[in-house]
């Protein structure tokens, strides 16, 4: 690691120089280097102070050239980037700052996010799933809710983000949210693993293949169950109904949030579930699903929807143009419209929402 240490006001401001920030501090995160060792030799880097403050811990500074971190707090008017754990590091340079200062920042929080011990996501009192059901269900009162919360060591005027996260493997965790939240409890609903984290997420979540996420707007702990709902509502439209690899064609995504759905998360959540299915467009869309090309029809009519022209929906499918034409005739005589029309592809692409709203409704757990 003694190699990299250089100082920051030699380096390149371009992206050799930001390779050098990068690889800086990936050798103390690589060597599992102490939070201290790590202070010390990016105030030697910087050229200047910098510090950790915020969380249960007394905050650490570190003066370029003394190599030592003690007790203190940050100046006024110094550079900060969040840790996500209600820490922070920060640079305090007197003069101009650096056109790298905040590449550094960021890469030393993420380094400090990295070397510190990693919350869990289940606390270890037995008492914990079932105090996390209370907060999410809709059977408990508002004070009953409250005790609840406390009881998992957080105040109900905080505010929470809540996920429902489902995995083809049911024994799966959901440790790849931890590190956005300072304080995480998770507990298995049905087949989807509900999970609480305080405060916004920092960052986003490196999601497992083949892992849905739904995710809530952050709210007060006390309407959890409302986040809870909404949080269930995204998961139902995470996904395309693609093949694997056009999967990212039709805006599918193995993690939707709730403030990305606009009006369809009304549509989700107040039309009921029966009126939806009986649609005659998502009829239709059945009947064809259960024809022996049923699925091969579906991913035609989907990539047809996502697409701006046949052509294009031709070229993501490996067809020629004309057989993309002579297949959507047949749909077409099901579905009763005409689809490669502007009218056409917004009642196809609504009637394909709604046939995958529809086929989750069964296994979301309220």
């Amino acid at each position: 690691m003694e190699g990299l240490i250089l100082r920051l006001a030699d380096l390149d401001e371009g992206a050799l120089g930001a390779v050098r920030i990068i690889a800086f501090f990936d050798s103390f995160v690589e060597h599992r280097a102490s939070l201290e060792a790590v202070l010390s030799a990016t105030a030697q880097f910087a050229g200047c102070e910098v510090g950790l403050a915020g969380g249960s811990v007394p905050p650490l500074v570190v003066r370029a050239g003394e190599g030592v971190p003690f007790a203190g707090d940050p100046p006024d008017g110094a550079a900060r980037a969040p840790v996500g754990d209600d820490r922070w590091v920060w640079l305090a340079r007197a003069g101009q700052p650096l056109a790298q200062d905040r590449m550094l920042l960021d890469r030393l929080a993420h380094a400090v996010r990295a070397l510190s011990p990693r919350p869990r996501l289940d606390h270890p009192g037995t008492g914990d799933p079932a105090l996390l059901e209370l907060v999410l269900g809709a059977g408990a009162d508002d004070a009953g809710r409250a005790r609840a919360l406390r009881l998992l060591g957080i105040e109900p005027t905080c505010s929470v983000t809540v996920y429902a996260v489902r995995s083809p493997d049911p024994a799966a965790g959901a440790e790849f949210l931890a590190g956005l939240h300072p304080w995480v409890r998770a507990v298995r609903i049905g087949d989807v693993r509900a999970v609480v984290g305080r405060e916004p997420p920092v960052g986003e979540p490196t999601i497992p293949t083949g892992v849905r996420v739904g995710r809530s707007v952050p709210m007060p702990a006390s309407a959890a169950q409302r986040a809870w709902r909404g949080a269930r509502t995204a998961l139902r439209f995470t996904g395309s109904g693609l093949p694997a690899g056009l999967a990212t064609l039709a805006g599918g995504s193995a993690l939707v949030t709730e403030e990305s759905l606009g009006v369809w998360r009304d549509v989700a959540e107040q039309v009921p579930g029966e009126r939806l299915a009986a649609s005659p467009d998502v009829a239709a869309l059945r009947r064809l699903g259960a024809e022996p090309q049923g699925p091969q029809t579906l991913a035609m009519l989907v990539a047809v929807g996502a697409t701006a022209s046949l052509r294009q929906a031709a070229a993501v499918l490996y067809v020629h143009h004309s057989t993309l034409i002579a297949r959507l005739a047949k749909a077409e005589r099901v579905l009763g419209f005409s689809i490669d029309t502007p009218a056409g592809r917004t009642r196809l692409t609504a009637a394909l929402i709604i046939r995958a709203l529809c086929a989750d409704l069964d296994d979301l757990p309220t």
